[in-house]
């Protein structure tokens, strides 16, 4: 039997009022619906920052509230080549200068400037998402360095300023989420003292700028045909009749984005056939047989490799006469005081 709406009306009357936070009361009562990225029951901690400004709207204190709508967002990317992913903490896709903003549930927490870098320290939290590579990193999966790029935008239609750069160096779980702690540029950076050395090698990295050899006029593309822990075999018509080490302390690459993986090639066979073995530095992980395979030959930095296997003798960065490595090192002259001798 229904009650009197009189008797309804009364009873709601003497109801205590609900005294919790305007946000507290959404996420027991508000649901989002199927075409958000976040469906299901609102939860504020997927935006905290609302919390505050929801509070101020229950405020009867406060009269205007005014505000700028600010999306913070992370591009991160796999280098060498790049492979970008852009995401936002905004609660929908955002597309920005031909680009896609996926949202998801990532943050960053505080940012801290450091005294010997120009840019600061910071880590990122995000959800355990296959769609952020983060999740890559426990345990590591990439071949390459992750680097983090967080902006911070007062506008829905341009992507801001950047507040932070840095590259991921260690990824811990946190409940169900991710935490990784991000580096400055200039904290990660290897640095090498000396810079160059007087030896019977080259010091320049093949393929690098100051060794000036072609990665295009060397670079070998084969099909992987086995895979057996660290022995792989890559078979190609253009493999014929390489010789023996020819591929040693070289590289190679297989897969793209997150399934890309670079290994150090530490001995490679002659050809049999089309077909040359590879020992790797470790095993790949996700590389199969079928799978295609870029592969770049090594150098060992002595004149003969880099003129009979490179043809690069005029930009060879070694010393023949050069017995053993001479470290060079600047000294002080010291200060001589005046009068008589």
């Amino acid at each position: 039997m229904e009650r009197h709406p009189f008797i309804e009306g009364f009873c709601s009357a003497c109801k205590p009022a609900d005294r919790r936070p305007p946000w507290q009361w959404c996420e027991e009562h508000v649901r989002v619906d199927v075409t958000s990225p976040l469906p299901g029951r609102w939860r504020s901690d997927a935006s905290p920052w609302v919390r505050s400004v929801m509070d101020d709207f229950a405020n009867n204190a406060i009269r205007d509230i005014a505000g700028n709508v600010v999306h913070p967002s992370a591009a991160l990317r796999d280098t060498d080549p790049v492979t970008e992913w852009r995401l936002t903490a905004f609660s929908w896709n955002l597309e920005i200068d031909g680009h896609t903003w996926t949202a998801k549930r990532i943050t960053h927490g505080q940012i801290q400037r450091s005294t010997r870098a120009d840019m600061p320290d910071f880590t990122i939290e995000c959800e355990r998402d296959p769609d952020i590579p983060v999740i890559h990193l426990v345990p590591p999966a990439l071949s390459l360095p992750l680097s983090v790029e967080v902006r911070e935008s007062l506008s829905l239609t341009d992507t801001g300023n950047v507040i932070a750069i840095g590259r991921v160096q260690s990824v811990r779980a946190s409940g169900r989420s991710l935490v990784a702690k991000c580096a400055s540029f200039s904290e990660v950076l290897p640095r090498s003292v000396p810079g160059f050395l007087l030896q019977a090698r080259c010091n320049w990295q093949v393929f690098s700028g100051l060794c000036g050899a072609s990665q295009a006029a060397h670079r070998k593309t084969a099909e992987v045909t086995a895979v057996s822990g660290r022995s792989v075999v890559v078979t190609d018509a253009s493999l014929s009749g390489i010789d023996a080490a020819w591929f040693a302390e070289g590289w190679i690459e297989v897969g793209a984005g997150v399934n890309r993986e670079v290994r150090t090639v530490m001995a490679s066979s002659a050809a049999a056939g089309n077909a040359v073995t590879l020992t790797l530095s470790y095993p790949f992980h996700r590389a199969q047989t079928g799978s295609t395979a870029t592969i770049l030959p090594g150098c060992d930095g002595k004149a003969d490799t880099c003129t009979s296997k490179f043809a690069n003798f005029v930009n060879w960065g070694g010393h023949r006469s050069v017995s053993r490595n001479i470290t060079l090192k600047g000294l002080r002259t010291p200060d001589i005081g005046g009068g008589k001798k």
